[in-house]
Order: structure tokens, then sequence, then C-alpha cells
């Protein structure tokens, strides 16, 4: 729809909200293709690093503006602000020192004064010692005004997890999995299941793995293909219809999805802390507090919290309680940058298992060192992150290829659209000759596309 009137400049709020990573892709590649200008505000990291040539962060009601894309932005602006540090920190060294000189100048004089008298030869020493202070003291004056400018530094919590887990050679295995729903049994995810022979959905089908402590995988697939559907599995909340998934039957599991249920509603996310992980309300506060629910949210209930909060609170919860394994079903929805940094830095140091479904590709690279693809109810099993799955040609094909034609097909219009406003307005001949070249070309371009 942002296309239908032929823009030069496209502005997207949250664009990738709710897309699968097959979609977020197809976004990026129109997007590049796109000939006029894009501002978008979102907190998918890996999309921003894909699509944007500048990064503008808002901050303290002041906008600053870094070349490149997310991560470029991270890198030039934790340099800068370990140099504003720096310098303001040597700026307090120097007013510190100067401060003390003047005082004890100041000292010195005053006594010397006083022990003078009416004494001609010590008056003047005291009164040319008070000159060298009065000069100290405006030189103070001067270096106070000159303070450095000091941008106080978002906080990027490093949270670590103090438990160790259950110590175990497996967490969870499952042979030959398989499940579809029943009849009368409430589907929620069907889009894009496999068939079998009688026309009710496959969801997954022969699926079979084994995960170990400390193994950290991603769940990947498009929308509606059964990843929420294999958590569930997992977790024991349903029944495979073919095969058999072994839960160790020593280890505690904790489950995104309950553990927001399950929180207190009318008492604090610090006393839900509190209760879930046996620690001090205190303890509590710190911990939360680095999971970036702060000051007074930490004391409100919990149904006053915002989703994001309350999600940050769950998996305070889960990451600091008695768990050994934990299920996380798209953790980092509603969260900005970072809380999501906070939930990767919990995880990261969390001893045991985690199997995580989300479509955060940022997320995967910084996390997960396993990813499980679904697709058509099949499952397999990749020992890397996202991008190095991605690059060395297993390749999610969910974008499938009437969606990048449509893609580019879009561009394509988008673009000969733009250049048609260019030659109306052009303003020589030679301008007007290059713009019809670009548009013939483009024609050309999509006529073979759709041959």
């Amino acid at each position: 729809m942002a296309f239908k009137e032929d823009p030069e400049v496209l502005i997207l709020d949250e664009p990738t909200n709710h897309l699968d990573i097959a979609g977020v892709e197809w976004l990026e590649k129109l997007l590049a293709s796109f000939p006029g200008a894009v501002l978008v505000i979102s907190h998918d990291r890996y999309f921003l690093d894909k699509v944007c040539t500048d990064t503008w962060e808002l901050r303290n009601g002041r906008l600053m503006v870094y070349p490149g894309g997310y991560s470029s932005y991270r890198r030039i602006a934790e340099a800068n602000e370990a140099t504003l540090l720096r310098e303001h920190a040597k700026w307090s060294r120097d007013v510190r020192n100067l401060e003390t000189e003047v005082r004890n100048r100041r000292a010195w004089y005053e006594k010397a004064h006083k022990d003078a008298g009416k004494n001609d030869f010590y008056r003047r020493k005291s009164k040319k010692h008070a000159r060298q202070f009065q000069a100290k003291d405006r030189r103070l004056s001067k270096l106070i005004q000159a303070e450095p400018e000091l941008t106080i530094p978002e906080t990027r919590p490093s949270v670590r997890v103090a438990h160790e887990g259950y110590r175990t050679s497996t967490v969870l295995r499952a042979e030959e999995l398989a499940f579809r729903y029943e009849a009368g049994q409430p589907e929620t995810e069907q889009r894009d299941a496999t068939q079998c022979e009688s026309g009710r959905r496959w969801l997954i089908k022969d699926a079979s793995f084994t995960v170990k402590p400390g193994k950290k995988v991603g769940l990947i697939g498009h929308n509606g293909c059964g990843k929420t559907t294999l958590l569930r599995l997992i977790t024991g909340e349903l029944s495979p219809v073919l095969g058999r998934v072994w839960l160790n039957p020593k280890i505690q599991v904790g489950y995104l999805e309950q553990m927001l249920s399950n929180l207190a509603p009318e008492e604090s996310a610090a006393a839900n802390l509190t209760k879930s992980a046996g620690m001090s309300l205190q303890e509590a506060r710190d911990l939360i507090g680095m999971m970036g629910v702060q000051n007074d949210a930490q004391l409100r209930p919990v149904s006053t919290l915002s989703m994001g909060e309350r999600t940050r609170v769950a998996m305070a919860c889960l990451t600091y309680g008695a768990y050994d394994c934990l299920v996380l079903d798209e953790p980092t929805n509603h969260l900005d940058s970072l809380a999501r940094d906070a939930i990767e830095s919990a995880l990261k140091s969390f001893p045991g298992a985690v199997i995580v479904a989300t479509h955060d590709r940022y997320f995967l690279d910084t996390v997960c060192d396993t990813i499980w693809r679904l697709d058509k109810g099949e499952l397999t099993v990749h020992e890397s992150n996202y991008t190095s799955f991605a690059s060395s040609g297993k390749k999610s094909s969910d974008a499938q290829s009437k969606s990048e034609r449509d893609a580019k097909e879009l561009a394509l219009r988008a673009g000969m659209a733009y250049l048609i406003s260019r030659i109306s307005a052009a303003k020589s001949e030679a301008e007007k000759a290059e713009l019809d070249r670009q548009y013939s070309q483009l024609a050309a371009e999509l006529r073979a596309l759709s041959r």
C-alpha cells in the first residue's frame, strides 16, 4: 500500500512486527531496491544492519546520527562514550587538584597574614602569595565553567546467572516424533502444514533430536508452521500422535508462556522474583533492575506493567529460578534493544539448555549454537548460529520464488514510477534522455520477469 502513490520517501514504524524471517527478508530486498529514501523505526537489530546506511539515536532529547547500521552504531557510540568518560574523568581530577591547591594556598596566606602583624616584609610576602592563590582561583572558576559534555550512557546490562543447573548427559530426546490435531481439537497453527492421506494436517513428521545440558537451540520457521506446537510437545502440554518425547525426570523445565500466566498480578515484580528464585527483596530488585525493570516499576503490581516489562520479570524468574531447561516462545516480542541485550546476556550465561522459537536473527546469532528449522512438517538440525546456517547454503526456503518475483516486480514498478516523475521535471534534454534510458531498462526487466 505504501507504494501506491509512487513515493520518494517511505516512513515505516516497526514494519517487521508479526513477520516471520521469510517476510522480513522479503521486506529487506524490497527496501534495498527502492530508489527513494527510507526512514524506519525498528527494534529488529539484524534488519537495521541489513537495510540502514545511517542510524539515528534519540536520547535525552538529542538526536545523534551515526554512519552504518545497528552494529556500526553500537561500536561508534560505545567508543564515543568511553572517550567522553575519559575526558570528564580527567577534568574531574584537574578540578580536584586545583581546589586542593587553592585551599592550601588560601590557608597559608591567612596564617601568614595573621602572623606577619605589622612586619612589612612578611606582609608583602603574604600579599604576593595571595595574588598567586587568587590567580589559581580564577583558573579554577574557568575550568569549572568549561566542564566537558558527559552523555549519560545507556546501561547495557551484563547479567550473569549464578546457579549451575542439574548435570546430566541428556536433557530431553525425541524419536520419530509426529503430531497432527485431531478433528474437533483446536488447531492453533495451520498454514503450510503438510497433508496426510486422509486430509488432516501433519505439523510435525518423523522428528528426532537430542538436547544436552548447555545447548542453546533456536527454532525457526514461517508463521504457522508448528513451532509453538513443537514447544508444547516438549513441555508435555501436548502428546505425540506417533513417536515419543523423553524428558529427563531429574530436571526442571521452565516455560515462558506458563511463567507469564503464573505471575501473581497483584504482587510486585520484585515480590514475584523473590518467590520464584528464593532471594531477598533487595537482591530481586537488583536483578530485575539489570533486566531493565527500573525504579517504581519494580514495586508496582505486575498487572500494571507493560507486556515488555512482564516478559522481563518472567525471564528473570526463569533464568534465576531452579530450572535446568528453558523453553521460550518469542521472548523478544514487545522488547526494546536494551531489554533484548539483557535477556541475551542472561541466557548466554545460563548453564542449562535453552530451546527458543524466535524470528529475531540477531538473538539467534548472539545466543544460539544450534538451529532447528521446521518446514512443512520436517525438522532439520544445523549446528551453527543463524548467520552461519544462512550463508552455508541451507538458508530457509520459506521465501518462495513467487514471493521473490512479486517483490522484484513491485520494486521495478516503483522504480519506473519514480523515473516518470523525474522525466517530467527534467531540466535538459540530456537528463531526459538518460532517464528515458533507465526507464526502458527497467521496463525490459519487467517484461522478462513476466514471461
